[in-house]
C-alpha cells in the first residue's frame, strides 16, 4: 500500500482554493474553469482571482493523476452530507457533525428552485460544455 505525500493534499488544496475564489468572485466554478484558474500557461484568470498557487504542490497533484473534477465530486458530496445533515435527512455520524450554529445558519438561507439536486450541480459544473 502506497502513502499519501503532502504535496498531493497540498495541490489537491489549491484545487479547492481556486473554486473558493471562483465562488467569492461571482463566477460558477466549473471544471474549466477551475483548470484554466490553475493552469501555468495562463494567469490571466489568476491574476483577476487574486490565486496565489504553490506551484510545486498543484503540479505534483496533477503529475501524479489527481484530477480537478475529484476535488469537485469530493465537494458535491460533502455539500451533500452537510444539507441532509442540516435538514434532519442524515444518518446519525453526519447529523453529529453538524453543530447546531451551523444548521441554523444553514436554515436561515433564502431558498432557491434547485436546492437539494445536487446531481444537477454534478453535472452543471463538471459538464465541460459551454453554459
Amino acid at each position: 500500500q502506497e502513502g499519501v505525500y503532502k504535496a498531493f493534499l497540498r495541490g489537491m488544496a489549491e484545487v479547492v482554493d481556486a473554486v473558493g475564489a471562483l465562488l467569492r468572485h461571482g463566477e460558477e466554478p466549473l471544471a474549466t474553469a477551475v483548470a484554466q484558474a490553475l493552469s501555468p500557461s495562463d494567469e490571466s484568470l489568476r491574476i483577476r482571482l487574486g490565486l496565489k498557487l504553490h506551484r510545486h504542490s498543484v503540479s505534483h497533484f496533477f503529475g501524479k493523476g489527481g484530477k480537478a473534477e475529484y476535488v469537485l465530486h469530493a465537494l458535491v458530496d460533502e455539500a451533500e452530507t452537510f444539507s441532509e445533515a442540516c435538514e434532519g435527512n442524515a444518518d446519525d455520524a453526519d447529523a453529529e457533525t453538524v453543530s447546531a450554529e451551523w444548521a441554523e445558519c444553514f436554515r436561515s438561507l433564502q431558498l432557491e428552485m434547485l436546492d437539494g439536486d445536487f446531481e444537477f450541480v454534478r453535472k452543471f459544473i463538471l459538464d465541460t460544455a459551454e453554459h
